[in-house]
């Protein structure tokens, strides 16, 4: 497939027989059709499929002419361990800035759910990774990581993030990355019907998420 690529921003797993992609620059998740999508599946294992099916894949928006990026879906399957947020034993220091870190929290939140709703995803993506790029590694991460855990969680009991995982998680990790703590953000999505959510983890443990919740969920993109 000389001369082809996976489109830039473009994104895609595998649901058993089915291949799931996603465009950050239309911000939207799609099937091929069922045809289109075996040929697909032909063209990421062989590298060999007919030229009608590769224009056709191109006018779709998931090929690029030229220097595309390598046809590999995102298998990611890191084990999941118990959730990163403050322990009943949490720090003094901790317990003293819960309200104020709350509070930040809260307008976190909000900024990011404004993000969302007026800018594109893929910008809005670029963002966080930037933010991440260039933090200051934290003296204690584990500490740094349980004060923003805990006021996340507490944001949580007085207006809950249920239906806006999204925003909530472009937030959580930009509060992270201001703290000092590397983080990513997995977008992940199922299929009968379909459902997309959205989660952040800190090493191999999720961070003010459920494991149970994000289980039925395949990763299809990890900032």
């Amino acid at each position: 497939m000389s001369g082809h690529g996976l489109r830039r921003g473009v994104s895609f797993c595998a649901i058993g027989e089915r291949y799931i992609f996603l465009d950050l620059e239309a911000d939207r998740y799609f099937c091929l059709p069922q045809p289109l999508d075996r040929q697909f599946h032909r063209l990421a294992e062989t590298g060999e499929v007919e030229t009608p099916v590769r224009q056709a894949l191109q006018r779709i928006g998931v090929l690029s002419m030229g220097h595309g990026y390598p046809l590999t879906a995102c298998t990611r399957r890191t084990p999941i361990t118990a959730s990163a947020q403050a322990q009943d034993g949490a720090s003094a220091s901790v317990s003293r800035l819960a309200p104020l870190g709350t509070a930040r929290a809260l307008a976190n939140r909000s900024l990011w759910n404004r993000r969302v709703r007026t800018r594109a995803l893929a910008a809005n993506i670029a963002d966080v990774i930037s933010r991440r790029e260039n933090l200051q590694p934290a003296h204690d991460a584990a500490a740094a990581l349980q004060g923003v855990a805990s006021a996340y969680r507490h944001a949580g009991l007085i207006r809950s993030p249920r239906g806006r995982c999204l925003p909530t998680s472009m937030a959580l990790m930009t509060d992270l990355a201001k703290a000092g703590v590397c983080a990513r953000m997995v977008m992940g999505v199922q299929l009968g019907p379909f459902s997309a959510h959205c989660w952040v983890e800190v090493g191999s443990g999720l961070v003010c998420e459920d494991a149970g919740t994000v289980a039925p969920y395949v990763p299809i993109l990890v900032v």
